[in-house]
């Protein structure tokens, strides 16, 4: 099947460039006993930097009914939030008891979920353009008779592109963990080429595709930096997240190097490298030490979840006032400032 380039993405600049911004909240998932013994299914809760403040989203996952014809059941469950851009929204994966996988978005505080698109079966992961205009999301898409792969959408979950094809099982390429880059000109991915799997970044538009050295073993979670001048992820054995270590892909030197463990945090056994907005910090989950680490403060919370990102505080301006990303109120304003 033959990408799909739509000329507004061949030619279009993003709209606004990521400024980096405060650190917010982090929105992250963990297990919840679903209704069928000793199966647990994901839930989105969100938490202040240091670990406080912990507040549940999504009250959905855990319901259970067996699909027609088959022995086995299927678990409703949530993952993969990401944080809009403008840290309004939250877009995330949601499986129901049906296996009906949808594209979710809901608002800062949980409220008013709604439908982007249910044209995935399955879906994996997700990442916003800078501007908030498209997601690129991983997953098998039935626009293209379920083909695996990278997909744009539009915020509003209009199909724009089939990216990226994947190619499972044939040693050609696959892509998975898509993270858009800060200024918007790239999208970061692993994937595999022959037997190896290393860190790729492609354009928006299809075109300029780069690789990076490969990994000895497996090479996940690329994440860049606020900067834009680093792509973070983990080295490890593709079967024990336990030996999984942290590393900074440099793109100018294109030297992807393992970054030393702050005093007293472990240095392997680590995953979800969560950048800070503010580019000040690093954090990351340890299996090996279980808990939230960052690489400024070391440990921060005894931490069970998973798929973490965290929210970047900005204030935007609007022609009639402005809005607070924290609490999503609006404010008039005046020549001194807000009133």
């Amino acid at each position: 099947c033959a990408s799909m380039v739509l000329p507004s993405l061949v030619t279009a600049e993003p709209a606004v460039a990521t400024v980096p911004g405060e650190n917010g909240r982090l929105v992250y998932v963990d297990q919840v006993e679903s209704q069928v013994p000793g199966i647990t299914a994901g839930e989105i809760y969100t938490m202040n930097p240091d670990g406080s403040d912990v507040r549940r989203l999504t009250f959905d996952a855990g319901r259970a009914t067996a699909r027609p014809g088959a022995p086995d059941v299927v678990v409703s469950s949530n993952w993969g939030p990401r944080w809009s851009p403008d840290a309004l929204f939250i877009a995330y994966v949601h499986l129901d008891e049906w296996e009906n996988y949808s594209i979710r978005l809901m608002d800062a505080d949980g409220t008013f979920i709604r439908t982007i698109t249910d044209e995935f079966k399955p879906a994996w992961s997700l990442s916003w353009s800078p501007d908030g205009s498209h997601l690129v999301i991983e997953g098998s898409a039935r626009l293209e008779d379920y083909e695996p792969g990278l997909w744009i959408f539009t915020e509003a979950g209009e199909y724009e592109q089939y990216l990226l094809r994947s190619e499972y099982g044939h040693n050609e390429l696959s892509a998975h963990e898509p993270d858009w880059s800060p200024d918007g000109t790239q999208i970061a991915f692993s994937g595999w080429y022959t037997s190896q799997m290393s860190v790729h970044t492609i354009k928006p538009n299809g075109s300029g595709l780069r690789s990076f050295p490969d990994g000895p073993i497996w090479v996940r979670q690329p994440r860049w930096s606020s900067s834009g001048s680093l792509i973070y992820n983990t080295l490890g054995d593709e079967w024990s997240a336990d030996e999984a270590r942290l590393l900074a892909l440099d793109l100018a030197t294109e030297q992807n190097d393992e970054i030393p463990p702050a005093p007293g945090a472990p240095d392997q056994g680590i995953h979800t490298p969560t950048p800070s907005p503010s580019g000040n910090d690093l954090y990351y989950i340890s299996e090996s030490e279980p808990g939230l680490w960052s690489q400024t403060n070391g440990r921060i919370s005894d931490f069970t979840g998973s798929d973490l990102d965290w929210q970047s505080i900005q204030r935007i301006a609007h022609s009639v006032g402005l809005v607070d990303p924290a609490t999503g109120k609006w404010y008039l304003t005046s020549l001194h400032g807000m009133v």
